[in-house]
């Protein structure tokens, strides 16, 4: 525990948090006090250190509302300070905001062209290539239910070039999985992951967000024991304890359709909480659609009931934590239909609401072979 209370302490614990790369919500409170002191302290460069730990932390334990309160202020120091701050450090933050915003169904189609325009302008003012920029867009595009052009941001992407801005050239490659598996294309998406399934690229982040989607994309294609091990991989490299909702929605999924609800009812338990939480649409859609196919697949095996450790939600009425099946249904069906119908508002076409009905009828048509 550090007390912070002199100089050399607060130094310490800065750079104890500037080093630390597994993210935790115990790292996060320690950034925060420090924070608190650098301002008690008007220690305007040390704040800037935190705040810089504090983004990446932020962005790493699923805190979304965080990284984009925290973003504004180091944009407007370093870009008015680029003599004794990395502007183009923070320009590199930059593409997490484009990213995170638009997964929010209030922020407005206007204001989310405004800042993807101010995104490519700074980076085309820097010199620093478009590669960052079409990838940048083509999320953009593809999560505004916009498919055309998604696809030209794409073909785009494949002959821009990195100029200044690179980062893993191997974890960038990876960046259109979510899109391939989206669209069913499961074949196309498991050779994308061909390096992180064969061990020849190790990062843990891409261990946490490829093997779920392999497993998924495997079952999908009926190869049930390359599922099954997929499936373990991925729960051994996940933190319940941090919001991982997209990632639950897959082993919501999962465990589903292979009737394995005890797990089901785990992740459940242990990623509702985060639901409750100022986290984005986009994400907290995802985790709904998945525990639809769950409590669907629990319910169609006879189960009326279910005992669940979550928080009280106004519209569920437990007895004695527990629940009626129909009614969570009922209310995942409702939460659903409403993130869908403020995303297509928003973006102006009927995307998710015809996402969430083609993901229904894509997993209701799979079945496991009975041993």
């Amino acid at each position: 525990m550090y007390s912070l209370e002199t100089p050399e302490e607060l130094e310490k614990a800065v750079q104890y948090i500037e080093r630390e790369q597994t993210y935790t919500n115990d790292i996060e409170h320690l950034a925060l006090r420090c924070l608190q002191k650098t301002q008690e302290r008007k220690d305007l460069d040390l704040e800037y250190r935190v705040r810089l730990a504090l983004i990446s932390i932020h962005n790493g334990i699923h805190r979304p509302d965080l990284v984009i309160s925290m973003f504004p202020w180091l944009l407007k120091m370093s870009e008015e300070n680029r003599d004794r701050y990395d502007y183009r450090q923070i320009l590199w933050y930059y593409r997490w905001i484009i990213t995170i915003a638009k997964q929010y169904a209030s922020i407005s189609k206007a204001k989310l062209t405004e800042l993807l325009t101010d995104f490519e302008q700074r980076y085309r003012d820097e010199g620093a290539g478009m590669k960052i920029v079409h990838e940048s867009k083509f999320g953009f595009y593809s999560e505004s239910g916009e498919l055309e052009l998604a696809e030209k941001e794409l073909e785009l992407h494949r002959t821009a070039t990195f100029s200044i801005f690179v980062g893993c050239r191997d974890c960038r490659k990876l960046f259109a999985k979510t899109y391939l598996i989206d669209r069913g294309r499961y074949e196309d998406v498991l050779e994308l992951l061909s390096p992180v399934l064969n061990q020849q690229v190790t990062c843990h982040l891409n261990e946490r967000y490829g093997y779920h989607i392999a497993m998924l994309a495997t079952m999908m294609l009926g190869r049930w024991k390359e599922a099954e091990f997929y499936a373990i991989k991925s729960s051994h490299k996940i933190d319940w304890t941090i919001g991982m909702l997209y990632v639950a929605s897959s082993h919501l999924i999962y465990y589903g359709i292979t009737a394995q609800f005890s797990a089901g009812r785990d992740v459940f338990e242990k990623q509702f909480p985060f639901v409750l939480k100022p986290v984005s649409d986009l994400p907290k859609l995802e985790f709904l659609l998945g525990a639809q196919v769950y409590f669907n697949r629990l319910q169609r095996s006879g189960r009326k009931t279910i005992r669940l450790s979550v928080p009280e939600h106004s519209e569920l009425h437990p007895e004695k934590e527990v629940y009626q099946v129909g009614e969570l249904l009922l209310f995942i069906e409702k939460e659903i239909d409403r993130i869908a119908t403020a995303f297509d508002h928003r973006n102006e076409n009927t995307y998710y609401k015809e996402f969430v009905a083609e993901m229904a009828h894509r997993y209701e048509q799979v079945e496991q072979p009975q041993n």
